[in-house]
């Protein structure tokens, strides 16, 4: 990101202005949902606003494209037609039960296909900053239709994780082609934060009594408490959701760049990491309640029926919530 910041420098973006008809429409779409439900409503919208748009586009993409990292250049590429994305949702609707009627691009992981839980298991590695799908060697439907293309004799390897050596210092790829690695040494999983010194300025906001809402990390999917010492305006939930929309906040960054009107108002803990667990602040449920979800992966889906659960709430009187994810590897 620290690169691609570069090529934004100096820059000021502004779309072309539509017919004033359509600009009328948009006028009321305050954020990014907003503007592409009206768009799904109506698609004379959405062509007018992909015509503004180009401009603004295209000089981002000329930026991005000039930039260079060990002496080769940024690629830059469209984004999906939609033609691409229907055609990636009939490949994942292989993996449908035969029962179901709806495509699998439109399930939940905790309603997926069974057959689909089963592939990504045996043949997708997710990490912080990778999603690798890798095809097998086993007999199994998927790699017996497509087979890898490389000759026996040239197995295939997980991109293995940054691991740093006895030195401290991280270890090159070759020396770690074809070893088993973990992501625990990814910058960016620290399970401890430090401390910032706007969390130190902010220190008697960010308490219970001072929760508002929350912000949703565009990394870990964590959901991160957004403090304030009022109530939140109509103009501060707005300001929110824009950056909430537009994939702004990350675990560890502020909600809102240094000069914004909500800067020093409406505020986040920045001493966070994406591995961080959730805030017990989440739970307080002094100012307002959230969903309950785990705290230590920020699942939605919580398990509160097993025993385990059970027998926790027995003997202690605050048991956070937990996934069954997070149950069965014992943490």
């Amino acid at each position: 990101m620290s690169l691609l910041n570069l090529a934004l420098q100096n820059v000021s973006l502004q779309r072309n202005s539509m017919d004033v008809n359509f600009e009328y429409i948009v006028k009321p779409a305050s954020s990014l949902k907003k503007l592409r439900d009206l768009s799904e409503r109506q698609p004379n919208v959405k062509t007018a606003l992909e015509e503004s748009l180009e401009p603004t586009l295209s000089l981002l993409k000329h930026r991005f494209s000039k930039l260079k990292l060990h002496n080769r250049n940024v690629v830059v590429h469209d984004a999906a037609t939609f033609e691409e994305i229907k055609n990636l949702s009939d490949v994942l609707d292989l993996f449908k039960d035969t029962e179901d009627s709806c495509s699998v691009i439109e399930c939940n992981e905790k309603n997926a296909p069974k057959k689909l839980k089963d592939f990504i298991d045996k043949h997708c590695r997710a990490r912080q900053y990778s999603f690798q799908i890798k095809k097998c060697t086993a007999q199994c439907w998927y790699c017996t239709l497509n087979p890898k293309r490389l000759p026996g004799d040239n197995p295939l390897h997980w991109l293995p994780d940054p691991t740093k050596g006895p030195d401290g210092t991280y270890q090159s790829l070759e020396d770690l082609m074809d070893t088993e690695t973990t992501d625990k040494d990814c910058p960016g999983l620290s399970l401890k934060g430090t401390t910032t010194d706007n969390d130190k300025k902010h220190k008697g906001v960010l308490i219970g009594g001072k929760v508002r809402s929350f912000i949703i990390c565009c990394l870990c999917g964590k959901r991160r408490v957004v403090y304030s010492k009022e109530r939140l305006s109509r103009l501060q939930i707005t300001d929110i959701e824009e950056v909430q929309d537009n994939l702004l906040y990350t675990c560890g960054s502020s909600l809102f760049p240094e000069g914004h009107r909500c800067y020093d108002n409406v505020v986040v803990t920045e001493g966070l990491e994406c591995a961080t667990e959730m805030e017990t602040t989440y739970y307080a449920g002094i100012t307002t309640k959230f969903l309950p979800v785990c705290f230590f992966c920020g699942d939605i889906e919580i398990d509160s029926t097993s025993q385990t659960v059970q027998d926790l709430k027995k003997n202690y009187s605050i048991v956070r919530p937990i996934c069954a994810t997070c149950l069965s590897r014992g943490i």
